[in-house]
């Protein structure tokens, strides 16, 4: 499978004239699944390209067991700077469903990753409540199901930047719109919006910045 992710952000500091700043991301993800010492592995390969980054391409990796995609353990945290985070974990992109997709079935999920801030790695803890709400709409994949989903997001994370050693906390809250191919067993497109409020501690002084997130995510 194969997908094209686009990401466009808002930064705004709150309280503040500054002129909020807005980045945006291309992602191409390449998505494997297979079997490894009797577990089944999912892999997404691929690489970004974005404006935050000079538009220089990153290429990336993320594995993940199947049977563990239900688990909310501990990320390792990565080395902002050097590793390279995915744009849209795999758990994210690919959450577990029921074994029944009909109107009005009800799931809830919660996920525990690691992400950037700049340079400070961030400690991510999401909850996602899902909604069958009934067939794709014309124009998508035939016998597709919309799922709608609400997202609640608690953030926390320290490094150094500079000179400064920086505490990062916040919380938001998210809606999406997927489309699923049961017959495939296939994620067919997404539309998600993340609005986010952070709290960046450095030297004594706290600032407080609004993040929106508007996120696409298409099958090729």
């Amino acid at each position: 499978m194969s997908y094209i992710v686009t990401s466009e952000a808002t930064i705004a500091e709150i309280d503040s004239a500054a002129t909020p700043r807005a980045f945006r991301e291309v992602a191409r993800l390449d998505i494997t699944i297979s079997s490894a010492e009797g577990q089944t592995l999912v892999t997404t390969t691929g690489s970004v390209e974005g404006t935050a980054t000079a538009s220089r391409i990153q290429p990336f990796v993320d594995t993940l067991r199947a049977e563990s995609m239900d688990a909310a353990a501990e990320p390792t945290m990565p080395i902002c700077g050097r590793d390279t985070v995915p744009p849209m974990h795999l758990v994210t992109l690919l959450p577990p469903v029921p074994h029944e997709l009909r109107e009005g079935v009800r799931w809830q999920r919660r996920y525990v990753y690691a992400s950037c801030q700049g340079m400070i790695p961030v400690r991510v803890e999401r909850t996602d409540s899902y909604l069958v709400t009934g067939r794709a709409s014309q124009g998508s994949v035939a016998g597709g199901v919309m799922v709608t989903g609400a997202s609640s997001f608690a953030y926390a994370g320290s490094g150094v930047e500079g000179q400064h050693n920086v505490r990062l906390t916040g919380a938001g809250s998210g809606h999406a719109t997927l489309v699923l191919d049961p017959s495939a067993g296939r994620l067919v497109s997404g539309d998600a919006e993340i609005n986010s409020e952070i709290d960046v501690t450095a030297s004594g002084r706290t600032r407080r910045f609004s993040q929106r997130i508007v996120r696409t995510v298409r099958s090729q």
